[in-house]
């Protein structure tokens, strides 16, 4: 069982390697349609995911709250994933001062998809780095109305993302004149929060472990600090007797001597 899943995490590493290398030369969209979602990398995620259930089961690592905690994790971002990629959406919408938009444009094959809102473009502006003509960030200013005529402005840039009824809107470019901007538009209501819920619950389990009474990260711990605290307590101790006895061998004065003192002032 342990060599069917190392082999599978190695299978994985090389894949998810090669795919690296893939959509840097043929594109993002190339990797995701003939890597990330063909049927092979799914089944590789699933019998993952399977040999984890069972281990699970089969150790009964429920009794060990951080170990189940941890593997409890990796389930809920596998699902997480596998929910984003039957449920998400991807595409873009392009946005010109002035003219409200209410569609985006998802794949290749520029299929047009109704948004439950309205966005506007109210400004654009390209950020330079002081002094020289390299942007360091794009930011567009928009306004978003809902169907019931509430409006929302909101600012978009390479760092800031625009958050709306499960619609994640990106800065991805723009336009020559700079009078126009193009956003990338991910629509994943269930997969990026249980995504999300996975990692906190990886980040948690992490920190479990390493607390852990009987766990490897205490144990050694307490072999590093009883080997290290025996000469602490030695070179303490020798520290202590060194300045008693030099508080022993200071000189001391007799109260004729001190009276004489204070005698000739």
């Amino acid at each position: 069982m342990k060599k069917a899943i190392a082999a599978l995490y190695i299978t994985l590493i090389a894949v998810l390697a090669a795919a690296t290398f893939i959509e840097y030369s043929q594109g993002s969209d190339f990797a995701q349609r003939y890597i990330y979602h063909s049927p092979v990398f799914c089944c590789l995620w699933g019998m993952l995911s399977l040999l984890t259930i069972h281990i699970l089961y089969k150790k009964r690592l429920w009794h060990k709250l951080a170990t189940f905690m941890l593997h409890l994790s990796f389930i809920i971002i596998l699902t997480g994933a596998l929910m984003s990629f039957l449920t998400s959406k991807k595409g873009y919408i392009h946005l010109r001062i002035g003219s409200p938009e209410t569609c985006y444009v998802e794949g290749e094959c520029a299929v047009s998809h109704k948004l439950p809102f309205t966005l506007m473009l109210n400004s654009f502006r390209v950020k330079h780095y002081p002094g020289t003509d390299a942007p360091v960030d794009y930011v567009s200013r928009i306004t978003c109305s809902s169907a019931e005529g509430k409006k929302v402005e909101a600012v978009i840039s390479m760092n800031h993302i625009f958050k709306k009824q499960g619609y994640r809107f990106y800065q991805s470019s723009y336009d020559d004149d700079q009078k126009g901007t193009l956003l990338s538009v991910n629509y994943a209501p269930w997969g990026t929060p249980t995504t999300y819920m996975g990692y906190l619950l990886l980040a948690l389990s992490m920190i479990a472990v390493l607390l852990s009474r009987k766990g490897r990260f205490r144990t050694l711990l307490r072999e590093v600090f009883a080997k290290s605290a025996k000469p602490f307590l030695c070179v303490l101790l020798l520290c202590m007797a060194t300045d008693s006895f030099a508080l022993d061998k200071m000189p001391v004065i007799s109260d004729r001597e001190a009276d004489s003192l204070s005698a000739t002032r």
